[in-house]
């Protein structure tokens, strides 16, 4: 039956259709501008099967009813699944991810179900991998928005919900206020996950720590992403931190590179000349360099961080 109105407050919306994530601008704009157009598909019991968006609109408009496309009574599995056929547009990973959580707790994971996970996360992740994915149905509304924006890459994502998700929360949402993008937020986490294990403070308190350097220094970007890597990496920052003052007394036309996750031991020297004074000054400076040995300067600085490297794979 096509055309029948009913009390919005009839319409019983399954939680199992909570997996679409609220971040329709388009739909939003077109209802504004035009109010409900296309019926509210219900079954025989008046649950819904699609439409929860424009729900979502007509109660923030206090709306009191509906037009409703009623089709006959269906069960549970089957209302989910003609929800998915109807929005066939495609579901980012964390919605994706959210689906597999009422999948796994209404037992809905039948064969349809597989191969529609299956072609929307493209990966190969056994069951018990999909049940840490589908752990994002307990991260806040905000956080799951946010991983929805960034459109986090499933594999990606089975990664960062090993992690504790009361943490993740809080780092998530303040990494994204200080715009980070989806690979820096995965490493930032990461770092000072292993940070904490590191200085033997506990997580808890990293957070903590992170929280206090954002309020002191504000959302600076790269302020932040360095004090991550520092966090996690102590011994590596102070290395660093030594070769600059050793190449800093080259004149400014030699630029020493050199990999800052100090992974590789090759040096690259690039060299700027403007004429043939400075050609001369330069190539003496080469010399000079050459004589002293500056790879062997570059590998006596660096030990003091090989020692951390190898103490830090014991704890992966």
């Amino acid at each position: 039956m096509i055309g029948n109105s009913i009390a919005l407050r009839d319409i019983i919306i399954p939680d199992f259709l909570g997996f679409k994530i609220e971040e329709n601008s388009e739909l939003n704009t077109s209802l504004d501008h035009s109010g409900i157009i296309s019926p509210i598909i219900i079954d025989g019991r008046d649950k819904l099967i699609d439409g929860r968006k424009r729900i979502v609109w007509a109660r923030q408009h206090e709306v009191d009813e509906v037009k409703v496309s009623r089709l006959p009574a269906q069960s549970d599995a089957s209302i989910l699944r003609m929800n998915l056929e109807l929005n066939d547009e495609g579901l980012s990973s964390a919605e994706a991810s959210l689906l597999l959580y009422f999948l796994f707790r209404y037992n809905f994971l039948d064969n349809f179900f597989r191969k529609h996970i299956n072609k929307i996360t493209k990966s190969n992740l056994s069951y018990n991998q999909l049940k840490i994915v589908s752990s994002i149905y307990y991260l806040s509304d905000e956080t799951r928005k946010i991983l929805h924006i960034l459109n986090y890459p499933f594999a990606r994502l089975y990664h960062l919900m090993k992690f504790e998700t009361i943490y993740l929360d809080e780092f998530i949402t303040d990494a994204y206020k200080c715009r980070l993008n989806m690979n820096e937020i995965y490493e930032g986490f990461e770092n000072l996950f292993y940070g904490s294990k590191l200085r033997n403070t506990g997580l808890e308190k990293g957070i903590k720590l992170f929280k206090n350097e954002i309020m002191l220094q504000g959302n600076r970007r790269e302020h932040i992403k360095k004090w991550l890597g520092n966090f996690r990496y102590p011994a590596k920052s102070l290395c660093n931190e030594k070769l600059e003052r050793i190449f800093k007394s080259l004149p400014p036309d030699i630029n020493v590179i050199w990999d800052r996750n100090l992974e590789k031991s090759e040096i690259e020297l690039r060299i700027k000349i403007n004429s043939k004074t400075d050609m001369k000054k330069t190539m003496e400076v080469l010399s000079g360099l050459m004589k002293s040995d500056l790879v062997e300067t570059f590998r006596k600085v660096t030990q003091e961080c090989e020692f951390f490297s190898s103490d830090h794979r014991t704890l992966d």
